[in-house]
């Protein structure tokens, strides 16, 4: 899910901070290229982000409608949802910050970066009453 969803969020973090970051960060003349990586896997990973959607519209009054519609048409919404679910709220102070832990993460390729957020946020979400996270398969 976070590799359908990341490139929305990147874009998002640059969008907010590029005004308070010189033009050679690389939140702004390195981040946009895993952005581009990102994006052209996001159709290979649409059926886990629509998976995810749908079970956590379960119990929704529109899970029905959902489970019901074709992707073409789900999609968008899930789109949307999902984007107004993620919205990040950085302040500019932050932004120095954000830049550094993007470059920290630079030597990762796409996939990489994705396994290792998607990690990190099932971590804490298992201890977020708020978030849902499956519980880890033991190896």
């Amino acid at each position: 899910m976070i590799g359908y969803f990341l490139p929305e969020v990147i874009t998002e973090v640059t969008s907010n901070c590029a005004a308070h970051l010189p033009t050679d960060a690389y939140l702004r003349a390195g981040l946009p290229r895993l952005s581009s990586q990102l994006s052209d896997a996001k159709t290979r990973n649409w059926p886990i982000a629509k998976a995810a959607f749908l079970k956590m519209s379960r119990g929704s009054a529109d899970e029905k409608r959902f489970a019901s519609l074709s992707d073409r048409a789900l999609r968008p919404i899930v789109d949307a949802a999902m984007s107004e679910k993620m919205k990040i709220s950085i302040s500019p102070a932050s932004c120095g910050e954000v830049n550094d832990i993007t470059e920290a993460l630079a030597p990762l390729n796409a996939e990489q970066t994705v396994n290792l957020l998607a990690t990190i946020l099932s971590a804490v979400a298992r201890k977020d009453s708020k978030m849902r996270s499956c519980p880890r398969e033991t190896l």
